[in-house]
């Protein structure tokens, strides 16, 4: 009877999480309420990996016949080429990622070409930088800035856009 009813809680649990993680992943592909499905997609596909384990664990028996079945077989070879198929495609896009490629541009550009895309006053800037004791040079790059004050690029910006 016990046997019985962890296979039946295995098997219930399985077919539940799974059309969690079904739903959920129709949902992110569409962005459809993308701040909260991608996070419970995340959780119960986790919660899915364990509930599996337990559903093939508690259905050992009769799963190992399927196994030893040619169509399993054949299901598994032609996953592992799809999946290595994906793998390999995005391995071997060139270029970056464009929000690296804009973070780079924008911490490559001189402090006052940046101060203009903040829409901030210069003065307002070098003010801000005197205020926080960080060195300010109107012709060096957030990156040369950031290497002279001997803090990250991300500071400088910070700086350059606090409120003063």
């Amino acid at each position: 009877m016990l046997k019985n009813s962890k296979k039946d809680w295995a098997t219930s649990l399985t077919s539940i999480v799974f059309l969690v993680i079904g739903i959920t992943g129709v949902m992110m592909y569409f962005h459809f309420l993308d701040l909260y499905t991608k996070e419970i997609h995340e959780i119960f596909g986790l919660v899915f990996v364990l509930v599996a384990l337990f559903h093939i664990l508690f259905n050992w028996k009769s799963m190992r016949n399927y196994f030893s079945k040619n169509i399993f077989k054949s299901s598994f070879v032609a996953i592992l080429i799809i999946v290595s198929g994906f793998i390999y495609s995005a391995s071997s896009l060139q270029g970056t990622d464009p929000k690296e490629a804009i973070i780079k541009s924008v911490l490559h550009l001189k402090i006052e070409e940046v101060s203009k895309i903040l829409g901030k006053d210069i003065e307002k800037v070098k003010y801000n930088f005197q205020e926080a004791k960080i060195t300010f040079v109107k012709d060096k790059s957030i990156i040369e800035l950031s290497n002279i004050n001997n803090v990250s690029p991300f500071m400088i910006i910070y700086i350059m856009n606090s409120k003063q």
